[in-house]
């Protein structure tokens, strides 16, 4: 099944960036689900154009991106193919998850290893900008 090794994949990058990047500290998890009309084609690019992730940005690549809740933040490109989507920031692992190619909808899920980190309001900032977005 296609989309369970593509999503297999993307959750095993997410485990080495953290061994990586984040070894021994404590995440603040958040996931949160774009509306229903997100399962429609091209709802995943669409969410690469509103975090102005242009085509051309490859993997690798030092973007800033507009980060719900938070404004500009330096990232890294660390993960892209056609349905999912990893940033790296000095204290987050941003996911975007396109699963409209499944019959599901978007979904972003952040590892916050920032101290303090808020849940619920990372989880309120992407839920607003989402809601906005496929509105």
């Amino acid at each position: 099944m296609p989309g369970v090794e593509e999503h297999t994949d993307f959750y095993l990058h997410t485990l080495a960036e953290y061994v990586a990047w984040f070894t021994g500290r404590e995440a603040t998890f958040t996931s949160v689900d774009a509306p229903g009309s997100s399962r429609a084609a091209g709802s995943a690019a669409r969410v690469l154009q509103a975090l102005d992730l242009a085509d051309d940005v490859e993997v690798g690549d030092a973007v800033v991106v507009d980060l719900p809740g938070v404004g500009p933040v330096a990232a890294g490109l660390s993960y892209r193919t056609a349905s999912f989507v990893g940033l790296r920031t000095a204290s987050a692992l941003v996911r975007v998850f396109g699963r409209e190619a499944w019959g599901a909808g978007v979904s972003v899920s952040v590892h916050d290893f920032a101290d303090g980190a808020d849940a619920a309001a990372t989880g309120s900032a992407w839920q607003r900008w989402l809601d906005d977005l496929f509105s």
